[in-house]
């Protein structure tokens, strides 16, 4: 037999951004940026929060050496139904720390570089998510001879907010679920009883 109904759910994903980082990492690092004869190369990276702010650290060699902090404010895009960072800029503190020659960073490629691959980055995340929740839902045993298997038709993000050590989001989750239960063979009883 079968039953079908329809799900609605939120629930609660974070993004360590140790994980963050890694991804971030993986297309940023060894990365070179150029202008004119200047030109800088992605040593390191690393991702942090401050208040609602999300910080993309990034270590610079080249013509600039040293740690460049930049940031943005994470924010759904609910038409995509992604993340993007708004106010995306080389942090205040930062620039005042910067002599001149470096001020041609705050326009190049670079700066756009970053905030387009962690937007990437959170994207992906994202729906990779959808996908193992999808995954986690195929086939799955209830109880002896019920089967649940559920398919979800839409993943949208209803909220996120910066913790310490990730980046949290409501998701909310809609779907249909299906259970299958299997009629399985009933053990015959025991019918030889001894006679007292």
């Amino acid at each position: 037999e079968e039953e079908k109904d329809h799900f609605d759910i939120t629930l609660v994903s974070e993004l360590p951004y140790s994980e963050a980082k890694v991804l971030a990492g993986n297309n940023l690092i060894g990365e070179k940026f150029e202008s004119g004869k200047r030109f800088v190369v992605v040593e390191d990276i690393d991702l942090y929060s401050r208040g609602q702010f999300l910080i993309i650290r990034t270590k610079l060699s080249g013509s600039y050496d040293g740690w460049i902090n930049l940031a943005g404010i994470p924010r759904i895009n609910e038409e995509n139904n992604n993340i993007l960072l708004d106010n995306f800029d080389i942090e205040l503190e930062t620039k005042n720390l910067l002599h001149r020659s470096a001020a041609w960073l705050f326009k190049g490629s670079f700066k756009k570089m970053v905030k387009e691959e962690i937007e990437a980055n959170l994207s992906y995340y994202m729906n990779y998510t959808k996908e193992v929740l999808q995954e986690e839902m195929n086939h799955v045993k209830v109880q002896n001879g019920v089967y649940m298997d559920g398919n979800l038709n839409d993943l949208k993000i209803i909220n996120l907010y910066l913790t310490e050590e990730a980046l949290k989001t409501w998701v909310g989750l809609e779907g249909n679920l299906k259970l299958d239960i299997v009629k399985e063979p009933i053990e015959p009883e025991n019918t030889n009883q001894s006679e007292k």
